[in-house]
């Protein structure tokens, strides 16, 4: 059965997220979140780090789709100090983009320490309750941050933790603990930052398909019921990446990808999950 980029994966509080996703770190241009939706994407990720809630709000209500169609993503971070504010920082986000609500809301880094993230996500708990927000979710976390998170029985659990995932550091162990608790893993950074294209095995494996090396990156975080998050502001590359969705790896192949991860931090720029 062939999926689009409406397609969806239950998420554990009854909502529903579409199986791909577009990243938007450094893209302020409001033409290329308007054509990304245009061209089908339902799944669009941004954060108050970014500093483009406007532009991505602007593409948004350029592109005509209805709102109740579209699956739109922010973080509070604890860089721009965000986090300190999370309740007039989603407030003010959503009058940047010109928004009504979020359908996810991230703590973007358990960086700031256990206070600080614990209070902003019973800010942003209240915001569930007023419909400003629908969903609530951690990025960078790890296990002990999650459980940190799960011990206080918050009555809006995580639905999703957004990390760095792809074959080349693949996080396999802390993937399978947000499995088990029912944590959707999103993936940043799912190509690697283009590092590994050249890879053998990677090549390999896409000539099987007839298809790229990236795509087949992004059909193995499908694969292992993962959410990628490619980002890209030109057209021509976004549309491609859709294609991954309609790439069915075999169990095998899908093997043979794992055997790429490196087993260290040399892939990823962020391995704030190992602090406290």
């Amino acid at each position: 059965m062939s999926r689009t980029l409406s397609s969806t994966v239950p998420l554990i509080d009854g909502t529903k997220h579409p199986i791909l996703g577009l990243g938007t770190y450094l893209l302020k241009d409001a033409k290329a979140i308007s054509s990304a939706i245009k061209n089908g994407y339902r799944c669009l990720d941004t954060a108050c780090y970014y500093r483009n809630h406007s532009a991505f709000g602007a593409g948004v209500h350029d592109a005509g789709v209805d709102r109740s169609e579209l699956y739109l993503i922010t973080k509070v971070d604890p860089w721009t100090g965000a986090i300190n504010h999370a309740r007039s920082s989603i407030l003010d986000s959503l009058k940047e983009a010109k928004l009504d609500y979020w359908d996810l809301v991230l703590i973007h880094s358990p960086e700031s320490g256990s206070k600080i993230r614990m209070k902003a996500y019973e800010e942003l708990s209240t915001l569930v309750d007023e419909g400003k927000i629908r969903s609530l979710g951690v990025s960078n976390y790890g296990k002990h941050h999650i459980d940190e998170l799960l011990a206080s029985n918050p009555r809006h659990k995580p639905v999703v933790n957004q990390i760095e995932i792809h074959p080349f550091h693949a996080q396999s162990e802390l993937a399978d603990y947000c499995k088990s608790k029912g944590i959707l893993v999103q993936g940043y950074c799912p190509l690697a930052r283009k590092n590994h294209l050249n890879d053998k095995t990677l090549n390999a494996v896409a000539g099987k398909y007839n298809t790229t090396p990236a795509n087949v990156m992004l059909s193995w975080a499908i694969a292992k019921g993962y959410v990628p998050l490619p980002k890209s502001g030109n057209v021509e590359r976004q549309n491609e990446n859709a294609k991954s969705i309609n790439v069915s790896l075999s169990n095998e192949d899908v093997k043979t990808l794992d055997g790429l991860d490196s087993q260290s931090s040399a892939d990823s720029q962020w391995m704030v999950q190992n602090g406290p």
